[in-house]
C-alpha cells in the first residue's frame, strides 16, 4: 500500500502519515505535546491529496509499505530515516476500493 509522510516545517522530521481508505484518504499527526489526531481527509485518492497539499513548506515523501500500521512507527522519527524506504510513485494510483 503507498503511504505519504508529511515533513515538520523545518523539513527534519515526520509529523504526518496520509494513506487511502475505501472511504477516501486518512491522515494521523503526531502533535507538539507527542499525542496522536486521526481524521479523514476530504480527498479521494492520495493523488489528489498530494497536488492539493503539496508545496515548499509541506512537502512529502511517497513510499509503499506492507501495512499502514508499519508506517506509524516513523511518526516523530528524522526525515532522513523515512528516505531510507524506496521512493514511489502516484502516477499509476488507482482509487481505494
Amino acid at each position: 500500500m503507498k503511504v505519504m509522510f508529511g515533513y515538520n516545517a523545518d523539513c527534519d522530521r515526520i509529523t504526518d502519515v496520509y494513506w487511502a481508505t475505501p472511504e477516501g484518504v486518512d491522515c494521523r499527526s503526531i502533535r507538539d505535546d507527542g499525542s496522536f489526531k486521526e481524521e479523514q481527509l476530504g480527498y479521494a485518492t492520495l493523488r489528489e491529496a498530494y497536488k492539493s497539499l503539496y508545496g515548499s513548506f509541506n512537502p512529502f515523501y511517497v513510499t509503499e509499505v506492507d501495512d499502514v500500521r508499519a508506517a506509524f512507527k516513523y511518526l516523530g522519527k528524522a526525515s532522513d530515516l523515512v528516505e531510507t524506504l524506496p521512493e514511489a510513485s502516484l502516477d499509476d494510483e488507482q482509487p481505494a476500493g
